[in-house]
């Protein structure tokens, strides 16, 4: 009796620890599940709030202006140049911007030879002795990437080095940025010096031997919202009290130098070499056609001359009465036919265009009047012995050499947004001197990705509070959409747990979680990439600079130049 009493009691003692055994596991998930879930999402939500927060204190850096030297520089004209400091203690040059390059050209002593007039530093906008300059790391002796980057027939050889530059004059608290790329020559075919615009990583002995620019490196550190700059050249020909002096922008532009009524905006398909390719649909002046047909031609502001087809040429003398000196090659203008035309005052535009058959359509013209080239040139600019007045019209070899020199951007301010492989020429505007300022910064791809663009003209993206809610709301949308379910199955759980104890289910059944999710987490970046390029054929001792290639995503930039954030996939068709 005692063992037959005993069996029943072995039995459920087995049943209740297999019961235990099953049910344990199943309570410690079910506890500890909603927990989990919740702190996951509590996690994910922080960290996507740490990336809006990151990415608005991004794209709230503001655009950073390079006042202008207030100097008028120059042998071939009155150039409108740029106060950098280089090297320690600081020797100030003036340079002038190139839409082309990527380094800092400063002239060398030696630039200036005994023969030279005393005033040669000056002229050449200062010079810089690194042999002065505690800072300063030599590289060594390399050819200016000039051939065949720019197709012109300009030459020279630098010492190349890294140096600490500061931007504007001493006292001004301009932006200092160190180990620069800085290229000190002496040639004359570039008798300022340049700074370069383009963010392209600089190779020098070798394709892995890369430095930043001066663009790269204003981006990397953060001194800017985005890799991209607005310059117009400035023109001496206007008086006080307007604006004549150029306006440089790192990171955005400035929208009081611009007509943000017209423009035409060219996006990718620039040549490696010629980063900014449009279109000249016609050039006129008056009821002369000066263009026999459409040509593309390269932005480029490191020379200062217009290059054009020998048949444009031929137009533009017949039209103006310009005579050809091939002794010093130049349009020199009398001073008799050089009052005639002041006294004309013709204007000339120029209908440009994108260069591209797929939208032939945009068109933009940008009118000049005479003083855009009426300009001077003094010795020893192509070999003068005297000061002259000259038309800056230069004959083309071929079309690789079509060019709008420095002359064109007197009139026209350019918006170059390497982030989106877009550039924007706009009619250069030249308010009264006490006007205010107005710096628009512009926004990177990645920044405004949740921005939409309507047809009426959608132009900003989300604001930090707008991403901020709309994460916060999806993160609570999915908790009340989860938990629920949650609470389901571990409900059922102990349910079924209950039915066993009382002998209703199978002990060993397995409940399964139902309608598992995986959500995906989009990572929302834009790299710019850089591909070195081969270099040019070099001597033993001289070898090339070069920049290298650059291909960023082909993404348009928005019409509204007043946007805090340029907004693609739209297109610049409209006037605002």
């Amino acid at each position: 009796m005692a063992a037959a009493a005993s069996s029943p009691t072995g039995a459920a003692g087995l049943k209740r620890a297999v019961l235990a055994y099953r049910s344990r596991p199943t309570r410690t998930i079910c506890a500890m599940l909603p927990t989990h879930l919740v702190v996951g999402f509590v996690t994910a939500l922080c960290l996507q709030l740490q990336k809006v927060l990151g990415a608005e204190n991004s794209s709230s850096v503001d655009a950073l202006s390079f006042a202008p030297s207030r100097y008028w520089d120059g042998i071939d004209g009155s150039w409108s140049t740029f106060a950098v400091q280089l090297g320690t203690p600081p020797q100030t040059v003036r340079l002038l911007p190139s839409t082309t390059g990527q380094s800092i050209w400063a002239v060398m002593p030696q630039g200036c030879h005994p023969s030279s007039s005393n005033t040669c530093s000056s002229d050449r906008g200062g010079i810089f002795a690194t042999n002065q300059s505690s800072t300063w790391e030599q590289k060594g002796i390399f050819q200016l990437p000039l051939d065949p980057q720019h197709y012109l027939p300009f030459k020279g050889n630098a010492n190349i080095g890294f140096e600490t530059v500061t931007l504007d004059w001493q006292g001004y608290s301009g932006m200092t940025l160190e180990h620069q790329v800085v290229a000190s020559y002496l040639t004359e075919d570039f008798y300022l010096g340049a700074l370069g615009l383009s963010p392209l990583s600089i190779n020098i002995t070798s394709f892995n031997d890369q430095y930043p620019s001066l663009l790269g490196t204003l981006r990397a550190d953060n001194h800017i919202s985005s890799t991209s700059y607005g310059y117009t050249a400035g023109a001496h020909y206007h008086s006080y009290p307007l604006s004549t002096y150029g306006s440089l922008t790192f990171g955005g532009y400035e929208s009081t130098r611009m007509d943000v009524t017209r423009n035409l905006t060219i996006v990718g398909g620039a040549d490696t070499y010629r980063p900014m390719l449009l279109g000249i649909e016609n050039i006129t002046s008056g009821s002369s056609e000066l263009l026999d047909g459409p040509i593309v031609a390269g932005l480029d502001s490191l020379v200062s001359q217009i290059w054009l087809p020998a048949s444009a040429c031929r137009h533009f003398e017949s039209a103006l009465g310009l005579v050809w000196n091939s002794i010093y090659e130049l349009y020199i203008v009398n001073e008799t036919h050089h009052s005639t035309l002041l006294a004309q005052n013709p204007s000339i535009t120029f209908t440009l265009s994108t260069g591209s058959a797929q939208n032939k359509d945009e068109r933009l013209n940008i009118t000049f009047p005479y003083a855009a080239f009426d300009l001077t040139a003094n010795p020893p600019f192509a070999g003068l012995n005297e000061t002259v007045y000259y038309f800056p019209l230069k004959q083309a070899a071929n079309e690789t050499q079509y060019t709008l020199g420095r002359t064109f951007l007197q009139e026209a301010y350019v918006i170059a947004d390497y982030d989106r492989a877009a550039f924007s020429l706009f009619p250069a505007v030249f308010p009264e001197s006490g006007a205010e300022s107005r710096l628009i910064s512009i926004v990177p791809p990645e920044d405004i990705s949740h921005a939409t663009a309507t047809e009426d003209g959608l132009k900003k993206g989300l604001s930090q509070a707008a991403i901020g809610g709309i994460v916060i709301g999806t993160v609570i949308l999915i908790l009340l959409v989860v938990a629920p379910s949650v609470f389901r199955i571990c409900h059922g759980r102990r349910q079924k747990a209950r039915k066993v104890a009382s002998g209703v289910s199978n002990p060993w059944e397995k409940p399964e979680l139902a309608n598992d999710r995986t959500y995906d987490r989009s990572e929302l970046e834009t790299r710019m990439t850089s591909v070195p390029k081969h270099e040019l054929p070099t001597s033993a001792s001289i070898t090339e600079l070069q920049g290298s290639d650059f291909r960023p995503p082909l993404q348009e930039m928005s019409a509204d130049p007043n946007s805090s954030g340029l907004c693609p996939p739209r297109p610049i068709r409209e006037p605002l």
